[in-house]
């Protein structure tokens, strides 16, 4: 198909708003450098042999379809296959809370290869998933200061006008809607049948269905963005189906037209990292302590700018720049909302509520203990990082010596340019964590924390270890105490862990035990008591500064004077 020329941009009758949905590109992308031939072409040759496999690969196309497709045609490994399926699942929210934990136990099943032929995907949203995994194939920095654009498939005034809107900041929401914009040739030519139309590029049309699946990728809403419709339903309407090219005879979408349409009303999003910092509210969740010299970080929110219906992968949390203090928090803020921590160092975040989802990222010598995650947790360009987390997956990219305490269904993923990366199970509790887990499906039953996938590499069962990661030695396994008090029924941890790091804790237990009966026996005397009480404080204090924990214990009791502050309210 020949590019399409350049319309004018026409702003749309009514009070219509599109942009590109973040959460998808973030969490649904695998950074780093695509298999080659997960490209546009051999992509559009998947989306024909689905539909001439029938029932099994359109409208909704079966694992074993894309299996085959995946291994035998593009060359990708079954492990991959199945993470890109798994991950587009984690984020399209399909699912049923049911299928979602079947999902989860393939993993550890013996017969879990003939149950996942089953399975199924929406294959046009799922076509745009792969498409859209191009995103980090080229850097979009250099090519925004280049001028080179990957594929040259056409030249944009749109895009230059977004390159000048968007140099101010390199945001990664930016990358988003830069890549839409510039790709949206081939994300709707993916969408179409090209034999709907023997003529010209003016006769082909795009039905509802394409359009129904165009938003997997754009929300709409006409409504000042207080809530979101569904893409198609407002490209019908009949104050925009001039603009979009919708013919209520046919039920069809001129492609130029709708291309035009979508041009024109593309912007950033409303609920994106940008527009979190300019319109947000501030949250005055840090302490404010007049005698540190510390330049005190920001935490902002859009949660009083979305409604409740549209908060699934809108509202956002920002930690910026936090350093050397804590964050304790059980907050309705908190709940179903996209954490961002970034440009952190020395500090301690206990956020303690179920949670969307979460990237870390530039931080520095700081620990995260978080409340069940829905869809990932992700770390990336980290040092001296240890996460503890219940988490659909976690993703790593370009992290060293960072720790995981993980409960997840998932295999973890680590990308390029991980170091040291230590892998252990999950090692904490909190008395709300089994009910916060099964509002999130993350099943205490399901826990592949210590089955990595390295991309770009080539993973053997029975490896425990890489120059990318290890799995933490049991001797060296504590368990984490949560020091705050909570309501709740959860009073171990609650998942089952290896017998290894089990019989780690049992002996540390038996030593403490032996130890107290020792001190008990030995020092009878109540002035001798009170002498050897007096040296073991001494000496803890030291241990205590040379370590490091003083700052976290002193952070705790300046916080919260040793008890959690849960506003459900917020």
């Amino acid at each position: 198909m020949a590019p399409l020329g350049e319309p004018e941009r026409q702003k749309s009758p009514s009070n219509v708003t599109l942009w590109v949905k973040g959460e998808l590109f973030t969490f649904g992308t695998v950074s780093g450098t695509p298999h080659p031939r997960l490209g546009f072409s051999n992509i559009r040759k998947m989306v024909a042999y689905c539909k001439n496999k029938g029932s099994q690969g359109f409208p909704h196309v079966q694992y074993a379809i894309w299996k085959h497709i995946a291994c035998n045609k593009l060359q990708l490994s079954e492990e991959i296959a199945w993470m890109y399926f798994e991950q587009y699942h984690m984020i399209a929210g399909e699912l049923s809370s049911a299928e979602r934990i079947e999902m989860f136990h393939l993993n550890t099943q013996s017969d879990r290869s003939i149950i996942r032929q089953k399975m199924k995907a929406n294959t046009l949203q799922f076509v745009l998933f792969l498409y859209i995994q191009q995103l980090h194939k080229i850097s979009m920095k250099s090519s925004l200061v280049t001028g080179d654009e990957w594929p040259s498939r056409t030249r944009s005034p749109d895009l230059e006008a977004a390159r000048a809107a968007t140099s101010g900041k390199n945001l990664d929401e930016n990358a988003h809607f830069t890549f839409v914009l510039h790709h949206l040739n081939d994300l709707m030519e993916l969408m179409i049948d090209p034999s709907s139309s023997s003529g010209g590029l003016s006769e082909i049309n795009a039905n509802i269905e394409a359009v129904r699946a165009l938003g997997f990728l754009i929300a709409a809403s006409i409504d000042g963005n207080r809530s979101i419709q569904p893409l198609e339903e407002v490209a019908m309407r009949p104050e925009i189906a001039a603009q979009s090219g919708f013919n209520e005879g046919t039920k069809t979408f001129l492609f130029k037209a709708l291309h035009s349409w979508f041009r024109s009303n593309l912007s950033q999003s409303p609920f994106g990292i940008s527009s979190c910092i300019a319109n947000g509210k501030r949250l005055s969740w840090l302490p404010i302590d007049s005698t540190s010299a510390v330049k005190r970080g920001k935490i902002g929110t859009n949660g009083h700018l979305v409604s409740k219906d549209i908060v699934k992968g809108n509202k956002i949390i920002v930690m910026t720049q936090v350093g050397k203090q804590m964050v304790a928090r059980s907050s309705g803020t908190l709940e179903q909302a996209y954490i961002k921590i970034h440009r952190c160092q020395f500090s301690y975040f206990y956020l303690l509520s179920p949670l969307r989802s979460v990237s870390i990222e530039k931080c520095k010598n700081i620990t995260v203990v978080l409340g069940p995650v829905d869809v990932a947790v992700m770390v990336s360009g980290c040092e001296h990082v240890t996460v503890i987390a219940p988490c659909g997956r976690m993703v790593v990219s370009n992290s060293s010596l960072c720790s995981l305490y993980l409960l997840t269904p998932c295999r973890p993923l680590l990308l390029p340019g991980c170091e040291a990366v230590s892998l252990a199970p999950y090692n904490t509790f909190y008395p709300k964590l089994e009910e916060q887990m099964r509002r999130m499906v993350i099943p205490a039953s399901v826990n592949l924390w210590d089955q990595p996938i390295v991309a770009g590499s080539h993973e053997h069962h029975g490896e425990h270890s890489s120059p990318s990661w290890f799995l933490l030695p049991p001797p060296d396994f504590l368990q984490f105490i949560i020091p705050f008090e909570m309501e709740g029924s959860t009073t171990a941890i609650p998942c089952t862990l290896p017998s290894a790091y089990k019989k780690a804790l049992d002996v540390r237990k038996k030593e403490y035990k032996l130890w107290l009966k020792s001190v008990n026996d030995s020092t009878q005397d109540a002035e001798k008591k009170q002498a050897f009480q007096t040296l073991v404080e001494q000496q803890f204090q030291e241990w205590l500064s040379e370590t490091g924990y003083k700052k976290e214990i002193d952070a705790i009791v300046q916080h919260v004077d040793g008890k959690f502050k849960s506003d459900a309210r917020r």
